[in-house]
């Protein structure tokens, strides 16, 4: 009788076990946004309550580093940069993965803070270190790709 359950008892177990692979950390795919020459390593914040937050409170952001927001629709999505620390680059990117506007954005030091609304609508808006685009030569018109996003 034990025997029994014995086998009883590893069939279930067995059973248990999901037959999908478990894929390697090898596998593992940073986010990043590229451009012709360069990719950024993002953040993504697709939800209100992390693109509420941004990169709000931090001093330091390193080359190459950013935060992309995703949006639910194209819009004219505004930032400000209220508890902001460091000057920021905005670019305003559209559903066909292209560069709308550039905008460079100075911390927030006395209320009320400047609003940066872009020229067209967007999807996509990727906050870098101020000086990125133009350091990289990136320009309106300009497309991207997503690597792991």
């Amino acid at each position: 009788m034990n025997g029994v359950l014995l086998i009883f008892g590893l069939l279930f177990l067995m059973g248990c076990v999901s037959n999908s692979p478990i894929p390697p950390v090898s596998d593992y795919q940073p986010k990043q946004v590229c451009f012709d020459s360069i990719c950024v390593f993002v953040e993504v914040a697709d939800s209100p309550d992390e693109r509420s937050v941004g990169l709000m409170n931090r001093d330091t952001l390193a080359d190459n580093y950013g935060m992309l927001f995703v949006f639910e629709t194209e819009e004219a999505h505004s930032f400000w940069m209220k508890n902001t620390l460091i000057p920021l680059d905005a670019l305003w990117i559209n559903g066909k993965y292209q560069v709308v506007d550039i905008q460079t954005m100075t911390p927030c030091t006395v209320d009320p803070c400047t609003v940066y609304t872009p020229a067209q609508i967007a999807l996509y808006v990727l906050e870098v270190p101020a000086g990125f685009a133009q350091k990289n030569e990136i320009e309106v018109g300009d497309f991207i790709q997503f690597k792991g996003v």
